[in-house]
């Protein structure tokens, strides 16, 4: 669990969610209390129990990097803090998703792996596996395991390119989640084009394909992956067995 950004409550607004974090830029703290964003908090204390933990082990590659939450924990503090825990009646209509049991055949090219590199090289892959139909992710040499232990699969990966640059301070990201771009739908072991849209920071996300049909996603997990366009450039590969 780490500290907060402002792309970070963006991103929670338009997915209607609860944000889990430790502290943040002034920006995010200021944007999660002006539009009352339901979050929990370690550093401020919005959390009950034992919902966090830090974990020795990781604390060789900086204090930063050792925080944890039990997902049950989560789950129990934002009940105890009386944050609603379902959709208003009219989600679907405001953020709903479009979901297929046959998502996979709007995709036209082979993508059994994904290399997304960031500016600054840091990496994240993900591989298709055939048996159960699902993408396992990795970076920094180590699979994406829940506590370490069990893997973690997703039947969706969606590449967002937003435009990304350094604000005044130096020190902090702007990532541009209105407007409009394009990216790439990956599911089934095959990728395909695809265009984002948001109208506003009140608005969700709408996925398309490039003519503008609306996209429908699998029905699982979906890793959502924002890549850097702009001030900031990386890149996205696709590789075939």
């Amino acid at each position: 669990i780490r500290s907060a950004r402002i792309y970070n409550v963006s991103f929670v607004r338009a997915f209607d969610a609860l944000l889990v974090h430790a502290g943040g830029s002034d920006e995010a703290l200021e944007a999660i209390d002006e539009y009352g964003v339901d979050d929990i908090c370690s550093v401020r204390g919005r959390y009950t129990g034992e919902t966090f933990y830090r974990d020795p082990d990781r604390q060789q590659y900086g204090i930063e990097h050792s925080l944890f939450a039990v997902g049950e924990l989560v789950e129990k503090s934002a009940e105890e803090l009386d944050y609603r825990l379902l959709h208003e009646e009219d989600y679907d209509d405001l953020y709903g998703l479009t979901f297929s049991d046959s998502a996979e055949d709007q995709c036209t090219e082979e993508a059994s792996g994904i290399r997304i590199t960031y500016d600054g090289g840091k990496i994240t892959s993900f591989t298709y596996d055939p048996d159960n139909g699902l993408y396992s992710g990795e970076q920094f040499g180590s699979v994406y395991a829940d506590n370490g232990e069990e893997t973690v699969y997703f039947k969706n990966i969606l590449v967002m390119n937003a435009d990304t640059y350094l604000q005044e301070d130096g020190l902090h990201l702007t990532i541009d989640l209105t407007g409009n771009g394009d990216g790439f739908f990956c599911c089934g072991g095959k990728y395909m084009p695809m265009r984002w849209y948001r109208d506003s920071e009140e608005d969700c996300f709408h996925f398309t394909d490039e003519d503008g049909n609306v996209l429908a996603l699998g029905v699982g997990k979906t890793f959502i992956a924002v890549q850097q366009v702009g001030d900031y450039s990386g890149t996205t590969e696709f590789f075939s067995d």
